[in-house]
């Protein structure tokens, strides 16, 4: 989960009226900024840095460098980012079959078998579903199994009477 954390400056200094906002989030290793006029359409930046972990240092000295400049932290928000949510959404959709042929797996075991299929945050959809159709279920142990791309291929009669496919749509 990211955390997206909102400042504001409210006040009338040097003749200006400085009513404004600046909220800012790090997702992996982008850091995104928004602000503008409180009420107004917001401008955006994005940046992108070589690890999650600079660009959380990079947020944290803009967090500094506005709190100098007199703004206050008003909300600090939780929420899913877009790689976040379609990893629970394949995660889920995985789940969802296994339960189809009565097989019950926890989120953590999902993930572990996912992972042994070769799938990363970073695999895109289509690798995703060439992936999953490694997955079979083990007819005569009734558990979810990993299948070798190439045992697939080699020995496609003998692997289909043992292991179940499962119909991803």
């Amino acid at each position: 989960m990211a955390t997206k954390r909102r400042f504001e400056l409210v006040g009338y200094y040097d003749r200006k009226n400085h009513n404004k906002f600046w909220q800012a989030w790090c997702e992996g290793r982008t850091f995104h900024a928004e602000w503008g006029p409180i009420g107004q359409d917001a401008r955006s930046q994005k940046k992108s840095f070589q690890s999650p972990y600079r660009a959380t240092e990079h947020m944290r000295k803009k967090i500094r460098e506005k709190e100098n400049k007199g703004y206050w932290e008003v909300a600090s928000v939780k929420f899913e980012t877009d790689a976040e949510r379609l990893i629970r959404l394949r995660d889920e959709a995985v789940a969802r079959e296994l339960e189809k042929v009565g097989i019950r797996q926890s989120a953590e075991e999902v993930k572990a078998l996912l992972r042994q299929a070769g799938v990363t945050p970073e695999t895109t959809n289509e690798e995703f579903r060439e992936k999953v159709k490694s997955i079979r279920v083990d007819k005569e142990k009734k558990e979810p199994v990993v299948v070798a791309q190439e045992d697939l291929e080699d020995d496609g009669i003998e692997i289909n009477e043992r292991f179940q496919m499962l119909e991803f749509v």
